[in-house]
């Protein structure tokens, strides 16, 4: 090495520190690594841990915030890419576009489906097995017969072979879920009533 390394100084610490970096710095400039400049202080009897010190302060700037860049931008993508997995989802606008999606089984693909008397919320969740789970939830609901408003915000899974595009409440029979037990105590509720307001006629027409 062409440049002889400081003598021991009995210096402040803190100067000490500042005269070697800069002397680690002129080294690096002659071609040396860092860890030959680096041996050469510790075989002239520095402090290792001032040694230390000063190979650190020696390094530039923008070779200290490198490594912490590159740790936000992976902190950064790691973030994106769950986002994209398990939040973010692309709306259908249009019915066509979400037979194809539930066809194909495309996860996180939504569509609202504006019926006269209720909303449904379709979500693909993705295959399983050789099926296709949709999340069906009813959005809102017109007050009426029906009596579909007070299960607003309700959600049911409904499984489809793959490769079927359906309206997935209109066979409850493939869905689980509070929805679902919802619509069978009504469907049950207004068969009773039917029964119950048309039960003189059933009895005339059984005496004949």
């Amino acid at each position: 090495m062409k440049k002889e390394a400081p003598r021991v100084s009995k210096k402040p610490e803190e100067d000490v520190i500042e005269h070697l970096a800069g002397w680690l710095r002129s080294v690096r400039k002659q071609g040396y690594s860092l860890q030959k400049g680096v041996e050469e202080l510790l075989q002239q009897g520095y402090d290792p841990k001032i040694v230390r010190k000063s190979a650190r302060r020696s390094r530039h700037r923008s070779e200290r915030v490198l490594p912490v860049l590159l740790l936000i931008v992976l902190v950064i993508l790691g973030f994106l890419a769950t986002w994209m997995t398990f939040v973010y989802q692309a709306e259908c606008d249009t019915f066509a576009c979400y037979q194809e999606a539930m066809r194909k089984c495309v996860d996180n693909i939504g569509y609202v489906n504006e019926e006269p008397e209720v909303f449904w919320g379709y979500d693909v969740l993705g295959r399983s097995g050789n099926l296709c789970r949709i999340r069906v939830t009813l959005l809102q609901a017109r007050e009426g017969e029906l009596g579909l408003s007070a299960l607003s915000g309700q959600e049911m899974v409904c499984s489809y072979n793959y490769g079927i595009a359906a309206y997935p409440e209109k066979d409850i029979a493939k869905c689980q879920g509070e929805l679902k037990e919802s619509l069978q105590d009504l469907v049950i509720e207004k068969l009773h009533t039917h029964i119950l307001e048309n039960l003189g006629q059933i009895d005339q027409g059984l005496n004949g």
